[in-house]
C-alpha cells in the first residue's frame, strides 16, 4: 500500500471513507502521514494532489457556529461515497413513503412529487406532497 500512495496519493481518500464517510482536510493529512513521513516536499506535493483530486467532494464549507463562534471546518466525502449514502437514504425515505400511503396505486404520483431536501446535519429527508 506504501508505494501505491507515494504514486496515487488520492488513495488515501479510499482508505479514509472506508473508515468514515465524512472527513476534514486534516484527516486526509493524518492518514496520508502514515505512509509519506520521511520526506516534508513529497508530503506536500502529494496533500495537495489527494485535495486536488476530481473524487473529492465538497460537502460543507468552512462557517462559524453562531451560537458558539467556533470555525467549523469544512466537511469531504468522495463522490462514490456521497451517492451510495444518498442512494440508501433515499431507498429509505421511499419506503417511508410507501408505507403511509395504504392505496399502493397512489404511490408512484406521489413519490414524483416528493420534496427531497438535505437538512443541516446531513440527513436526507423526504416529504410527499398531498394534493
Amino acid at each position: 500500500m506504501p508505494e501505491l500512495i507515494h504514486e496515487k496519493p488520492e488513495q488515501v481518500l479510499a482508505i479514509i471513507t472506508g473508515e468514515t464517510s465524512v472527513f476534514e482536510h486534516h484527516d486526509v493529512a493524518r492518514t496520508l502521514h502514515r505512509y509519506i513521513n520521511d520526506d516534508p516536499q513529497e508530503f506536500q506535493s502529494a496533500f495537495a494532489k489527494a485535495m486536488a483530486s476530481p473524487a473529492l467532494v465538497k460537502l460543507q464549507p468552512e462557517r462559524a457556529d453562531p451560537a458558539t463562534g467556533e470555525t467549523e471546518l469544512v466537511r469531504y466525502s468522495t463522490r462514490e461515497k456521497a451517492l451510495l449514502t444518498f442512494d440508501t437514504h433515499w431507498k429509505s425515505a421511499e419506503s417511508m413513503i410507501r408505507a403511509a400511503f395504504h392505496d399502493p396505486d397512489e404511490v408512484p404520483g406521489r413519490l414524483g412529487s416528493a420534496i427531497i431536501d438535505q437538512g443541516g446535519d446531513g440527513k436526507v429527508m423526504a416529504k410527499a406532497i398531498t394534493a
